[in-house]
This record gives C-alpha cells, sequence and structure tokens, in this order.
C-alpha cells in the first residue's frame, strides 16, 4: 500500500475497533452524569447519519481522501453511539431486541477489522490511493482512473465526476465502469464514462 493509503488503512481500522469501546463508556456515562446534553447528542448523531445516508445515495463526497475519511470515522462515532444508547431503553423487550438489531453491523465491523483486515486493507488502499490518469472532459465533469486488486483478481475504474466551481471541495460520482483484468474484460475509457453519462 502507499503512504496514503496505508495511513488511510490505520485510521479507518482504529475507527473500527477503537471507536465502539468508547461509544459505550460513553453513553450511559454522559446519560448519568448530564441528561440534558443526552438527547441533543442523540438528535445530533441521527442528524449525522441522515446526511452519511442522503450522500452515499446521491453519490456526493468530498475531493479531498482524508475529509471523507475523517467523516466516516465521525458518522461511526455517532452509529455506535446510537446503538450504546438503545441499550439504555427502559423496557426490557424493547431494549434487547433494538440494543441486538443495532449491534450487529459493529460486530460485522469487528470481523473486517480482524478476521477481514487483509481485505479492508485492499478496499481502503484502493480508494485512497491517488489516480493514475485524470482527464477532463467537459465544463464540471473530470474523469479518473483508479486501479484495484487483490490476489484473486485486479483491474481499474473509470470514474466519472461531477463538479462545481461554486463548490470545489465537493463531487458527484455520475459514472463508474469496473474493469477485471483477469476477467478479460472489454478496456474502458474515460470517453466511455462520458458516453454513459451522455445516454444515462
Amino acid at each position: 500500500m502507499q503512504d496514503t493509503g496505508t495511513w488511510a488503512f490505520l485510521a479507518i481500522w482504529a475507527t473500527v475497533l477503537g471507536t465502539p469501546p468508547i461509544a459505550f463508556l460513553a453513553a450511559p456515562g454522559i446519560r448519568r452524569a448530564w441528561p440534558y446534553a443526552h438527547g441533543p447528542i442523540i438528535i445530533a448523531a441521527i442528524a449525522i447519519l441522515c446526511f452519511a445516508i442522503g450522500s452515499s445515495v446521491s453519490r456526493l463526497s468530498f475531493t479531498n481522501v482524508w475529509v471523507n475519511v475523517v467523516l466516516a470515522a465521525i458518522c461511526y462515532l455517532a452509529y455506535c453511539f446510537l446503538a450504546a444508547s438503545c441499550w439504555q431503553i427502559s423496557r426490557n423487550a424493547v431494549r434487547y431486541i433494538v440494543g441486538i438489531v443495532t449491534t450487529l453491523p459493529i460486530g460485522v465491523g469487528y470481523l473486517l477489522g480482524t478476521i477481514g483486515a487483509l481485505g479492508l486493507g485492499w478496499i481502503v488502499s484502493d480508494y485512497a490511493s491517488p489516480p493514475h490518469h485524470v482527464e477532463q472532459m467537459a465544463p464540471g465533469l473530470i474523469c479518473e482512473i483508479t486501479e484495484w486488486g487483490t490476489v484473486f483478481s485486479g483491474g481499474y475504474k473509470v470514474h466519472l465526476y461531477q463538479r462545481w466551481s461554486a463548490f470545489p471541495f465537493l463531487e458527484r460520482e455520475v459514472v463508474i465502469l469496473t474493469v477485471d483484468q483477469n476477467a478479460s474484460n472489454a478496456d474502458k475509457t474515460c470517453s466511455d464514462a462520458l458516453n454513459a453519462y451522455a445516454h444515462g
């Protein structure tokens, strides 16, 4: 992994493994020590997760990799805090059902951070590594080609982003073409991405 990918992986890995204990200690502690603050924190956590879901659905992100990594860590902290707060529900039946359901994704995160650490490393490294080709396709449309790969397969992705001069720190992925070179997929270019966008 390149330097950026390595540090990004370490940041995500530490977040996946370290955030749940912090949240599960903080949630009951805040509720006992500052009960007036618990409600607003819950509302803020829900707002953060709604923002994350909306951004994911619209494929909107920041152009800076590290801003996205930090935001991912904040979103995971918000989720873990909500999951921990579910275990503070007074009614036993509701507490156990909601608590178990919300805690299951955290368990999946631990599997990724331990048994699946190598796979997590590949995913984060592929995301954080700089593109090996960047091309301006039209005003406000940028094409980037990035590599991806594991021990079993590899290839590249052609991304077409929409960017706005008024918000240069934001971008929206409008097209993504994935090529698995081990599967002898047909090559894709930035022109193919632009064509897909024009006819999409």
